[in-house]
């Protein structure tokens, strides 16, 4: 390797210890020119444009290091990450096919062909790579949490829940600091304090309240949650008290219990959803039903653009086309509006999900992403249209039709035609919902 290929390497290693991936690349790719037959410098430079996320760029330069070097592992790894982001699963599977069968130790190597599968519809196939995974690395969490996830995802609920809390040894899920008192397990919680801590996100808190009433026995039941959740869990039959997350926890007495909120549904009701128990959050409805109908809408799930749940703002212009439609926004953060003839009053006056609820109560439809506000919506038993994107979270895909979580809610899955197309479909529905079938 020349003298300056070594140099142009050395250079892009200081860049990226400096976070200057900009830097990196150009170094990269002046390398590549004065050596084009090195396969590692096309390999790191394609890692390095798949940080400044430039897929297709990445590709060229990963397809040039493998035709050098087929039987590296290190790019083709890459190169199927590419194809990922640019939507070629069917060749990301098989890149990834092909390391199973050259890195057939690595876990993984085995957990992402799992991701792979399942996200091309085999989830049996899923399930046998993250069992692999979880052979050659019995403590890697991460795998064992996607295993719940393809589990619950085709309603296997018992097996799912169990894998699920492997949740808990994730980093992401850790408080603070631990839990005090012993792990409740289910066993009778007579005369004790039950600390519940709804550990989750909003959505899945407002998912998991439905096993707070079936607590039965125990001397007093605390539940530590989000601020925006409390006013809704405290209004949950034995619920005798919350408090918010960074509050003082009170003593729990020598025989306290605690439980994460997700992890009642085991011992509870051995993993099943309870469907059949919404509306499990009611609020009485203010305004009275009339002519047009009033549609609330929640566009956009988070920050998190690597999630794929939001259609871009667009996309959603077609619905204004429905005539003779009242639309409510539910968007609670701030943030940037579709072209539609939206009501954004509403939510000024808005504080909390028990807030959201009251407004939801009012309408005849809510459309949302994969939120909180659909979670409620569901919880409350208002007919709910989930608009899904690629990547469809397990608790929306035990059905096609419907949701076992949500039985009023109808699930638009993110097909071959992308967003537009979701909300091509959405747009018929609506027009046949209420406007009379759509014209032939």
């Amino acid at each position: 390797m020349a003298d300056r290929t070594i140099e142009g390497l050395t250079r892009a290693g200081a860049a990226m210890a400096a976070g200057e991936i900009d830097q990196a690349a150009a170094h990269l790719q002046a390398a590549a020119q004065l050596c084009p037959d090195e396969p590692m410098i096309w390999a790191l430079l394609g890692e390095v444009l798949l940080l400044l996320d430039r897929p297709q760029d990445g590709l060229g330069a990963l397809d040039r290091a493998l035709a050098l070097a087929p039987e590296d592992p290190r790019p083709r790894f890459h190169r199927a990450r590419a194809f990922e982001r640019l939507d070629r699963l069917a060749e990301a599977l098989a890149d990834q096919e092909a390391l199973a069968i050259l890195c057939a130790n690595k876990a993984e190597v085995w957990h992402n062909l799992g991701l792979l599968r399942r996200a091309g519809g085999d989830p049996s196939g899923a399930e046998a790579a993250f069992g692999r995974a979880l052979a050659l690395e019995p403590s890697r969490a991460e795998s064992a949490l996607a295993l719940a996830h393809s589990l619950l995802g085709r309603a296997a609920w018992a097996e799912g829940f169990a894998h699920y809390e492997a949740r808990l040894s994730l980093p992401g899920w850790q408080r603070p600091a631990p839990l005090p008192g012993r792990r409740w397990r289910g066993e009778d919680p007579a005369g004790r304090t039950l600390l519940v801590s709804a550990e989750q996100g909003l959505g899945d808190g407002v998912q998991f309240l439905r096993y707070l009433p079936l607590i039965k026995g125990a001397g007093k039941v605390i539940v530590e949650c989000h601020p925006p959740l409390r006013r809704l869990i405290a209004a949950q039959p034995g619920v005798d008290a919350t408090i918010a997350f960074g509050e003082a926890i009170p003593d729990l007495g020598a025989e306290g219990l605690t439980i994460p909120l997700a992890s009642l549904a085991l011992p509870l009701a051995g993993g099943a959803p309870l469907g059949e128990r919404i509306p499990y959050v009611s609020k009485p409805r203010l305004r009275p039903q009339g002519d047009r109908p009033r549609i609330g809408l929640a566009w956009r799930s988070s920050d998190r653009a690597e999630l794929r749940r939001d259609p871009p703002l667009a996309a959603l212009a077609a619905l204004a086309a429905i005539p003779a439609v009242d639309w409510v926004s539910l968007q609670f953060a701030p943030t940037d509006y579709p072209a539609l003839p939206l009501d954004l009053r509403p939510m000024a006056s808005v504080d909390d999900l028990d807030d959201t609820a009251a407004l939801i109560a009012d309408l005849d439809l809510v459309i949302s992403v994969d939120t909180a506000v659909a979670h409620l919506a569901g919880a409350m038993g208002k007919p709910l249209w989930v608009l899904l994107g690629p990547r469809a979270d397990w608790r929306w895909t035990a059905s096609a039709q419907s949701s076992p979580w949500y039985p009023s809610c109808v699930p638009f899955f993110h097909g071959a035609e992308g967003w537009p197309g979701v909300i091509a479909a959405v747009s018929e529905r609506l027009k046949a919902a209420f406007n009379g079938p759509p014209a032939r």
